[in-house]
């Protein structure tokens, strides 16, 4: 929606009719969905890494490495690995020898690991990966696949943007995976409603176990979320009310 030319019109329109309640309100609302979208802008541009869709979906393509191979030509792969009993993304940020330090996803650790003890993700055919495809990105802080659309492809892997969110960042080849219809659309985490009706997925929730650094990345995300919210339903009301005032300008207008 263009706000800057519905401001101009209702402008005008306020030239003509200076006391109208309705086109003055209408002018505060605009003015404030013009602010909120510079100020979105400004939350997208510094917080480059935070997500958008929240999806919890099932595993992706994953292959043995064999033990034969020289494990160091995987620093920077990401992986999966059973560690305290559970499944659990990482990525292999060393190796010496036969032994690979990994940084867990949503953990904020790191843990050793033989090459026989994980397992690399498959990266997608870069031929089905192309600028403007959506598919499902890995998203490091929590662990959890996330929807997204893919704007760019570098030498290190897929600029993209989380749908849902706004926000953009750098992933890795294998970071990424195409999903099926069903997983595209699946929500697997619960919302919880706030009083002021925002919807919160329960994973942003701060918990007494987070670490000071997990408080402020969830803060930042829930904030972004908010004003994305606020700005949806603004709009909606923004754009009833103008159709119901260009409805009523045409019902007055005079008959020539």
């Amino acid at each position: 929606m263009d706000y800057e030319a519905h401001l101009e019109t209702i402008n005008e329109a306020l030239k003509q009719d200076p006391d109208n309640a309705e086109l003055l309100q209408l002018r505060k609302d605009i003015i404030e969905v013009i602010e909120l979208e510079k100020e979105s802008k400004n939350v997208t541009s510094s917080n480059d890494g935070e997500i958008d869709d929240l999806s919890v979906v099932s595993k992706p393509p994953i292959t043995s490495v064999p033990d034969e191979v020289n494990c160091k030509k995987y620093v920077g792969r990401i992986c999966s690995v059973i560690y305290q009993g559970k499944p659990t993304y990482s990525k292999i940020i060393a190796a010496t020898n036969d032994k690979l330090t990994l940084d867990l996803f949503g953990l904020e650790k790191q843990a050793t690991a033989t090459i026989s003890e994980i397992r690399l993700l498959e990266a997608p055919n870069q031929s089905q990966c192309k600028p403007g495809t959506k598919l499902q990105a890995l998203y490091q802080p929590d662990g959890l696949w996330y929807n997204c659309t893919i704007d760019k492809i570098t030498p290190l892997g897929y600029y993209i943007t989380y749908c849902d969110y706004d926000t953009s960042e750098l992933v890795g080849f294998d970071q990424v995976r195409i999903p099926t219809n069903q997983q595209l659309h699946k929500n697997g985490v619960k919302e919880i409603i706030t009083p002021a009706g925002y919807r919160i997925p329960e994973n942003l929730i701060v918990k007494d176990t987070d670490t000071e650094k997990q408080r402020m990345k969830k803060r930042k995300i829930v904030s972004s979320l908010k004003k994305k919210q606020k700005q949806e339903s603004i709009d909606k009301e923004i754009e009833s009310r103008v159709n119901s005032w260009r409805n009523f300008q045409q019902k007055v207008k005079p008959r020539i």
